[in-house]
């Protein structure tokens, strides 16, 4: 679910049958994304939760460090959301949309903080999927996971792969700024 919900994010801000720009903060992409993304924080805590009540808390591999720092990435992640600032614009709450002064948010001035929170989560998520796979990939090795589960994890981070490339060859991307206030 976390590549899904980082490609919703990535390439779909913008949805098909959309009238952009024209029509403008489309929170589809906002609420799958989070979604996406809150449920696989979830489900890695949660195995993490179970290893650690079977193996009495140890890190003995380098399959659990690298799963132990996807689970932190990912709660980062989360924690780095709810810190990322208001969003502010003629929309937000109290403001006028006949009065720009009243559009003040971290989000539409590009705060420090929000320019930081952006960097930042980007990244993070970005080296989050990374090391995923590679959790998987180890912990498949190691333990000895069965080929068609090995062939169907492959198929599903192809998928990944695919579906980002295809939207990238589209020019699906628009930029978060752009989607919500339009191109001007």
């Amino acid at each position: 679910v976390l590549p899904a919900g980082a490609i919703i994010a990535r390439y779909l801000k913008v949805t098909p049958g959309q009238r952009f720009p024209e029509e403008l903060d489309n929170r589809c992409w906002w609420d799958w994304h989070r979604g996406l993304q809150y449920t696989g924080v979830a489900l890695s805590t949660v195995g993490l939760l179970a290893i650690l009540s079977v193996t009495g808390g140890s890190f003995a591999t380098w399959h659990g460090w690298i799963g132990l720092a996807v689970v932190l990435l990912g709660w980062g992640q989360v924690v780095a959301g709810w810190l990322r600032g208001s969003k502010g614009g003629p929309t937000a709450p109290g403001a006028d949309p006949a009065r720009p002064e009243t559009w003040r948010g971290d989000h539409f001035d590009m705060t420090r903080r929000r320019r930081i929170f952006e960097h930042v989560h980007k990244r993070g998520g970005w080296l989050a999927l990374l090391l995923a796979l590679l959790a998987v990939d180890s912990g498949a090795a190691l333990f000895g996971a069965p080929d068609w589960l090995m062939l169907l994890a492959a198929l599903a981070w192809l998928c990944a792969l695919f579906a980002a490339a295809h939207f990238a060859a589209a020019g699906r991307r628009v930029d978060t700024y752009v989607a919500i206030w339009g191109p001007e």
